[in-house]
């Protein structure tokens, strides 16, 4: 059986990974992390859970073979650099980071280890998503995002955002090989992102 750490137990984890993961329970045996105990021990409750840790430091130390990160994007260079250095796998959601640099130096180390990192992108799950991946020959894709008008940093517009569909476009593409036109036109006020197209 996998041993298999989980930290960030937010939103995005309680709704899309938890339950899935509760369901593998059979196969892997996973180790819930949180700084408040409460919420460790509601979710532990609520999915049937044995096991959880109150740090990073403490989930490192139990006997992993991969971690998944969940946690909010500022933390993500910090805990998959240790992750990896502890010799682990990692399942990190989008985006790695938002500085390039980072992200370079992150693949270098998983492949210096032998390690995988994956970043997440659930969309490509997606029922839907993945019957039009499957239809040959495409000749368009044209993948929108609409949100409620907000002002947001442009960074977390683009990578926490938009990202989402520029890798639904590249993944629908299949394999485009090395003649593609990505089209994109920005808008853009004091540093808040205002339309990307």
């Amino acid at each position: 059986m996998l041993n298999i750490g989980v930290i960030g137990l937010g939103n995005i984890a309680q709704k899309a990974y938890l339950p899935v993961m509760a369901q593998l329970q059979d196969q892997v045996n996973w180790v819930l992390c949180s700084r408040q105990p409460a919420k460790l021990a509601q979710l532990q409750d609520q999915y049937r859970f044995s096991n959880g840790c109150l740090s990073f430091e403490d989930l490192l130390a139990k006997s992993l073979e991969a971690v998944f990160i969940h946690t909010p994007t500022n933390t993500h260079y910090t805990l998959v650099k240790q992750a990896l250095s502890h010799g682990l796998h990692v399942f990190v959601d989008k985006p790695l980071s938002e500085n390039p640099l980072e992200v370079a130096e992150l693949y270098k180390l998983a492949a210096q280890q032998g390690l995988l990192l994956m970043v997440g992108f659930n969309r490509r799950f997606v029922p839907q998503l993945q019957k039009l991946k499957s239809i040959p020959n495409k000749q368009l894709i044209n993948v929108t995002k609409t949100r409620v008008d907000t002002r947001q940093p442009a960074a977390f517009a683009i990578y926490d955002l938009m990202i989402h569909t520029i890798d639904t476009a590249l993944y629908l593409a299949n394999d485009v090989g090395l003649s593609y036109n990505v089209q994109t036109h920005c808008k853009q006020d004091a540093n808040q992102q205002l339309q990307v197209a």
